[in-house]
């Protein structure tokens, strides 16, 4: 993983660690229990939608450890997602997971700046 991704990834989950801390699990719908950052879209999916704040929420452990092994988790945490995101953002992500784009190092630099900016106000409002 070379710099500018572990700085994503740094980024992502400190937003989603804020922007998420009073929600509950996006995979059981239950008050958080060790919470950690879930995908929707697997890392090992789509490389693309490791950051994205839109396929990253807050779930259990046990919740998250689970999803793959009982396909159940996984349709409650779409169905979570999509009324947090809504079907829209939901398709754009599936047609994204599928479709092979990669992230420019500009394109990482530019995310990079926006996270910081969102970052920042996540930490002022707390």
């Amino acid at each position: 993983m070379n710099q500018l991704d572990v700085k994503l990834r740094d980024l992502s989950r400190q937003i989603v660690q804020l922007r998420d801390k009073n929600k509950p699990c996006i995979i059981c719908g239950k008050p958080l229990n060790y919470p950690v950052c879930c995908h929707y879209f697997k890392q090992s999916q789509s490389h693309i939608l490791s950051w994205d704040l839109i396929n990253i929420h807050l779930g259990c452990t046990y919740c998250n450890n689970l999803e793959e092994i009982f396909p159940v988790m996984n349709n409650n945490h779409l169905i979570l997602l999509i009324e947090r995101e809504g079907e829209s953002e939901y398709q754009k992500m599936k047609w994204l997971s599928n479709s092979g784009v990669k992230l420019s190092n500009f394109e990482k630099k530019t995310i990079i700046s926006e996270y910081k900016q969102i970052l920042k106000e996540l930490q002022n409002d707390n």
